[in-house]
């Protein structure tokens, strides 16, 4: 037997237009702001769900945070105490490996700002090839995938200054704009 607090839940998302009328023309200034939406009497089109509300806010921050260029800073603790003027050169050491910052600083020294382990790159962009998709007819050869697929964006070889660079692991990328070809 569902709850009384299930059942408004269940009918909270979808609220019609006299309803959110009679919200707004009340006293109580709590209701107003809960239903900040307007309806007019000859609208009939069913209001908006919780659902449809969500989404269309995770796509304005998709939209604000693919426009930015994030910057990141790493906060190294240099000792245990909280002490001013104590520096753990063991500590700091372990923090700076375990962030991998010392190969962070070679990367972005050698110019690539964009880094990521074949397997991940491959499944995110294989379907911007035909020869990459499916992804079955990789399967395992993850780098060769990769490969085919910065090949096939035919970006413009600098012998100096290489768009990407292929290591034991991971795809290097000089710039990160070039990776945003996933919006094709």
């Amino acid at each position: 037997m569902p709850n009384f607090t299930t059942q408004i839940l269940t009918f909270a998302s979808a609220l019609y237009n006299d309803l959110i009328n009679l919200a707004q023309c009340t006293s109580l200034s709590l209701l107003p702001t809960l239903f900040p939406e307007s309806a007019t009497a000859d609208d009939k089109r069913r209001p908006t769900t919780a659902g449809f509300k969500i989404r269309e806010s995770i796509q304005a921050l998709v939209a604000a945070l693919s426009q930015c260029h994030p910057h990141y800073i790493r906060c190294i603790k240099p000792n245990d105490k909280k002490a001013a003027n104590t520096f753990v050169h063991d500590r700091v050491l372990h923090q700076v490996k375990y962030l991998g910052l010392l190969e962070n600083v070679k990367v972005r020294r050698a110019g690539y700002a964009y880094r990521q382990l074949y397997d991940k790159f491959f499944y995110r962009y294989a379907i911007i090839n035909e020869q990459t998709w499916p992804p079955e007819k990789f399967a395992g050869r993850f780098k060769e995938g990769a490969q085919v697929i910065m090949q096939s964006l035919n970006l413009a070889p600098d012998p100096k200054k290489p768009p990407y660079a292929m290591g034991a692991t991971k795809i290097f990328i000089r710039a990160p704009e070039t990776v945003r070809f996933s919006k094709l």
